[in-house]
């Protein structure tokens, strides 16, 4: 038979070893079969402690021993188990706050990629303002292309319009000075009377007529239909050929009449005076 003595030593020795082993803070080691190991050897121990009272007197002072040494074991189970409790409660804690960290870095997550939907939807609207102010710009250079194209044709139909009116403008000034210098009986020289113009050609027109013009070809607004004789030529000495215009009429007569009978005739009321050559 086994000694009693040796078999609670070595049982006391195994507890104080499981202890030891379940009181180390060693992550990822599952204590359980310790435990459940130590439960059952305190369970024997206590069982090997009732047999060793009930055997006599002779094993008194061994039990008492045993059962001091099964106190302090008891002891140091319950303080290992109170700081096993200690470590899972702050195991506990820990994971919360690791599940409190990671909410809220979860939320951080969701509101930055929140604002970064945002900042693309701006960024969007940004280049759609963009390209439709490009558009406008566009629109506008070709805009200012075809108003410097009108502006352009513009310039040369006025600078064409300036050209013809300075032309039309010699052209009057031109006769006009013609139609003066008739009126005054000044002889004209052929090439004025022709025209100005290197290569103008003097194109050979009717025959001038010799009849006596109406009487009102100066003034067409007066009725000379009622008048039964042609008015009477004033009173003065033929003059030199060189007074009479090419169509036989009398200088005075065309010019409107003597100035109080005598002097040189008048410019007609009807003849524009002549302007200044443009240049």
């Amino acid at each position: 038979m086994a000694d009693p003595v040796g078999v609670v030593d070595s049982a006391l020795w195994r507890i104080a070893e499981l202890g030891a082993r379940c009181g180390q803070r060693s992550a990822g080691v599952d204590r359980r079969p310790m435990w459940e190991e130590l439960e059952r050897l305190i369970v024997q121990l206590g069982e090997e402690l009732t047999a060793a009272r009930q055997g006599g007197p002779t094993a008194t002072p061994e039990v008492h021993r045993l059962q001091r040494q099964l106190k302090v074991l008891v002891g140091e189970r319950d303080a290992e188990r109170a700081r096993a409790a200690e470590h899972v409660a702050d195991a506990e804690a820990a994971r919360r706050e690791r599940d409190r960290a990671r909410q809220e870095a979860a939320a951080e997550a969701e509101a930055a990629r929140a604002a970064q939907r945002a900042w693309q939807a701006r960024l969007r609207q940004a280049e759609a303002a963009r390209a439709e102010a490009a558009a406008g710009l566009d629109d506008s250079a070709a805009l200012i292309s075809g108003l410097e194209v009108a502006l352009e044709a513009a310039v040369a139909e006025r600078d064409a319009v300036v050209a013809s009116r300075g032309a039309a403008l010699a052209a009057a000034d031109h006769v006009i000075g013609h139609l003066a210098a008739r009126a005054e009986g000044v002889p004209l020289p052929l090439d004025d009377v022709a025209g100005p113009g290197p290569d103008h050609e003097a194109v050979p027109g009717p025959a001038a007529s010799w009849d006596r013009p109406p009487a009102n070809w100066l003034h067409p607004d007066v009725d000379t239909e009622s008048a039964t004789e042609p008015p009477a030529r004033p009173d003065r000495a033929e003059g030199p050929v060189d007074d009479r215009l090419v169509d036989g009429r009398d200088p005075a007569v065309v010019a409107g009449g003597l100035r109080n009978g005598a002097g040189p005739p008048r410019r007609s009321p009807k003849m524009p005076r002549r302007s200044p050559v443009r240049g």
